[in-house]
């Protein structure tokens, strides 16, 4: 990640600690495949409980670039989006910590909860996403009167 801080102290390298896990929150939920939005409001989430006064935020489709606002003090962190696949079962996870963080939480903690969230496997491994992928493409077509021909080709991509 690549960082900026408008002043160098103590303060300021706390600020980019805490900076530093809103994005990492924020790349998890863009990795797993949700919309820009819902990625800005848990981002928010998090610094809200975190403490900071404010976090502005966009993402792009690989990254993450977050000013966080604290006093008079402000730290830019650009996070890379590694990989995205659709995980519902990380986005649910990701969203009942943003939404339940109690105010006044440390980073420590809220990355303790980030790491249990990322070493969680996907409740479905790459072959079954795959067929249910092929599954919903030729259903897709057949509701858009194809034929069987034509299922099978949308299914096999």
């Amino acid at each position: 990640m690549k960082d900026s801080t408008n002043k160098s102290s103590a303060v300021s390298s706390e600020l980019g600690t805490l900076c530093h896990t809103v994005v990492r929150a924020g790349t998890l939920m863009a990795a797993a495949g949700t919309g820009a939005f819902r990625v800005k409001e848990e981002m928010s989430r998090v610094g809200r409980a975190l403490g900071l006064d404010g976090v502005h935020a966009e993402v792009t489709l690989n990254t993450v670039i977050a000013t966080c606002v604290q006093g008079e003090l402000s730290h830019t962190l650009v996070g890379t989006i590694p990989s995205i696949s659709v995980n519902a079962g990380r986005i649910a996870a990701l969203e009942t910590l943003a939404l339940h963080a109690p105010a006044g939480v440390t980073h420590a903690q809220v990355n303790r909860q980030l790491d249990a969230i990322e070493r969680e496997a996907p409740r479905y491994g790459p072959a079954m996403t795959t067929l249910a992928a092929m599954l919903a493409c030729a259903a897709f077509c057949f509701l858009n009167n194809g034929g069987w021909v034509e299922c099978v080709g949308a299914a096999a991509g």
